[in-house]
């Protein structure tokens, strides 16, 4: 994040500064806690600083055990508010942490059996990310609804991840679908095309047998998921694929992918059986 867009505390007039300093220690002090001993951590104490600074992060709201054990379960397959802080500087409300902690799948669905990938884990072929509904980290232009054009903002050429295309060179600037903004919701989307569902016309994806609980992601969705799965695990999804998406221009479905090294790729296709696209799928949101 550009220095020239934090404030730090020496931005405060003294009065202010002060003001914040003595409540915090009388906080300190009431929780029983020697403050001297505190910024003492926060000097020697690289772990302890970087904990302090997520939760205050995040509104210094705790996070439920559901939460806790999600992450503990999925590992580097999820992305959630400590990740959007700390690589993106996205800032939230109450009312929006509030919501972005209640992890909608238990345990029990966590833990069981992929529906597409004998022998694996849902946890191990899956990826969850908060979803948020608007930006505001440090790139100004990029202020607002998080849309696929948002992303190309935030994410621009040079950046990594990356998209294969922009400006001139990008087809789809002004189609509707590129404006569709992501929800503050999580999601829990396969981490890969749907296995087997490559060389196969729209229609007969669509008549494959696709469990009750999952649904077509759209557009921003899977480029979300993408994009972020990158940033945790440095390694682009689908590199020798697209995924179909639910999103349509011009009678031609939108899909998502074959990220060969030079980011994702957001392109169009007519329906019919191709080697290079398969079905991408979502988890319904709590089942």
């Amino acid at each position: 994040m550009s220095t020239s867009q934090v404030r730090g505390f020496g931005s405060l007039v003294k009065g202010k500064y002060d003001s914040g300093i003595r409540k915090f220690e009388k906080a300190l002090e009431k929780a029983g806690r020697d403050p001297a001993d505190v910024i003492e951590l926060l000097d020697t104490n690289e772990g302890y600083c970087r904990r302090l600074a997520e939760f205050a992060a995040r509104g210094a709201i705790s996070m439920p055990a559901s939460y806790k054990l999600a992450r503990r379960i999925m590992g580097r397959n999820l992305f959630g508010l400590e990740e959007w802080t700390s690589f993106y500087w996205i800032s939230f409300t109450q009312r929006e942490l509030s919501n972005a902690v209640k992890f909608p799948w238990s345990e029990e669905i966590l833990d069981s059996e992929c529906p597409f990938n004998p022998g694996k884990a849902v946890s191990e072929t899956h990826f969850a990310f908060l979803g948020i509904n608007r930006y505001n980290g440090p790139v100004t232009e990029a202020h607002g609804p998080l849309t696929t054009m948002a992303w190309q903002k935030i994410q621009p050429a040079g950046s990594q991840p990356r998209f294969y295309a922009y400006g001139a060179n990008c087809w789809y600037p002004n189609e509707q679908f590129a404006a569709v903004p992501l929800e503050l919701r999580w999601h829990l989307a396969l981490t890969e095309i749907v296995p087997r569902s490559h060389s196969t016309s729209w229609v007969d994806m669509q008549g494959m047998i696709i469990p009750e609980a999952y649904e077509v992601p759209s557009l921003i969705i899977e480029v979300t998921k993408v994009l972020l799965y990158y940033k945790m695990n440095d390694v682009y999804l689908n590199r020798n694929y697209y995924g179909a998406t639910d999103m349509v221009s011009d009678g031609r479905r939108v899909m998502v992918g074959r990220c060969i090294g030079e980011g994702v790729s957001v392109n169009n296709w007519r329906g019919v059986a191709n080697d290079d696209v398969g079905l991408s799928l979502l988890r319904k949101s709590g089942v």
